[in-house]
């Protein structure tokens, strides 16, 4: 199920950003893929704007959303050399419920292209909330600094519904703004 909540997020990213090569998705990928440990990020690859999400929205931080353990998951793989950091966490039981929270920052302000059922939401220079639920979940988004940050919240199965979260995920939010340089 995660990596169905990932290809919608690919999907909705794809769509509007340029498709790359074989070879030029195998860099991007390298450059941008979270390691094994909550330090690890998405940074690296030698960007001087590459930026470590990890550290920006943390193991601690889903873990408080999620109120169990949460896991670094992979990358989406999204190809865009605009991508310059992502986090993944994650929880699955062995009955297939999961919790999923995502963070991407985006270099340039014409990243920004809220979700068409967004709504305003007043963080950064401008910002949006999704509240759909579903394969949406909770999304929130913000333009800051030329950067543009999406904090996405999903789950599935018989735990609490991502829609009981939408408070918890604005705070998280607002204090990822404080640290997002």
């Amino acid at each position: 199920l995660a990596s169905e909540i990932r290809l919608r997020v690919e999907s909705r990213t794809m769509d509007i950003r340029p498709r790359w090569t074989l070879p030029g998705a195998i860099l991007l990928s390298l450059a941008t893929a979270c390691g094994g440990d909550e330090s690890s990020g998405g940074g690296g690859g030698g960007n001087p704007k590459k930026v470590d999400a990890c550290a920006i929205v943390t193991q601690t931080d889903a873990e408080q959303l999620f109120e169990v353990s949460a896991t670094l998951g992979k990358p989406s793989g999204v190809v865009d050399p605009a991508l310059i950091g992502e986090c993944v966490w994650e929880w699955q039981d062995a009955d297939a419920n999961s919790r999923l929270l995502q963070f991407y920052v985006w270099e340039g302000e014409d990243r920004y292209i809220p979700n068409k059922n967004s709504t305003p939401f007043a963080i950064g220079e401008k910002g949006s909330i999704d509240v759909s639920g579903g394969l949406i979940g909770v999304d929130i988004q913000w333009l800051q600094a030329g950067k543009v940050a999406d904090l996405s919240y999903f789950t599935y199965g018989d735990v609490p519904d991502e829609l009981t979260k939408v408070d918890e995920l604005k705070a998280l939010a607002l204090a990822t703004a404080t640290k997002l340089k």
